[in-house]
């Protein structure tokens, strides 16, 4: 069987096939199922994103289940909405956060603590040298030695020197001299973070 296209059958079936194609993409745009504008955001000249352009998840500026969040009013990621499980080690520098952004105000009672202890050391003879060792995960935050045959040190007062802040111990070293009770001396402060 043979069939004949004349112009007008052919251009009836052009006709019935674009119309069929503007009926597709308008229903497509229309419910939400166009590709395209799926992951519109701002800036690409999508109008009226919202949630059905989110894979059905509402925006929320409060946390509850299923939903994307939006900053709030004042530029903030809802209370609540990331802990610190969800951030990568080493994604965020002191490089990524402004200067005076975080204060003693946003950083909650108990979240940052520190423990200090204090260790003190002697020896006795000459010569000889009194060593005070932080505790492991501690490092010196205010150090001082007393060479002059001090006994032990009880106080800042009885220092003649000071050590370097930040190392995790402290020595000094009596060369001469002898007699009873620790001829040199050290009492250091230690902290940690925790």
């Amino acid at each position: 069987m043979k069939i004949n296209f004349n112009k007008q059958t052919l251009y009836t079936l052009i006709i019935g096939m674009c119309v069929g194609a503007v009926v597709i993409l308008a229903t497509l745009i229309l419910t939400g199922g166009a590709p395209w504008l799926r992951a519109a955001g701002v800036g690409t000249g999508a109008p009226d994103i919202n949630a059905r352009y989110l894979d059905g998840y509402g925006t929320a500026t409060a946390t509850s289940s299923s939903k994307i969040y939006i900053s709030t009013a004042s530029g903030y990621m809802p209370t609540g909405s990331i802990d610190t499980g969800a951030i990568l080690d080493a994604t965020i520098t002191s490089a990524d956060i402004l200067d005076e952004t975080i204060t003693s105000a946003d950083i909650l009672n108990g979240t940052l603590a520190l423990a200090m202890e204090s260790k003190t050391g002697g020896c006795d003879g000459a010569p000889c040298t009194a060593t005070c060792t932080c505790s492991s995960g501690y490092i010196v935050l205010w150090g001082c030695c007393d060479t002059t045959w001090p006994g032990t040190i009880t106080s800042p007062a009885a220092c003649t020197g000071f050590c370097g802040v930040g190392g995790t111990s402290c020595s000094c070293t009596h060369t001469s001299g002898g007699g009873a009770g620790n001829e040199a001396a050290c009492l250091i402060y230690c902290g940690t973070v925790n």
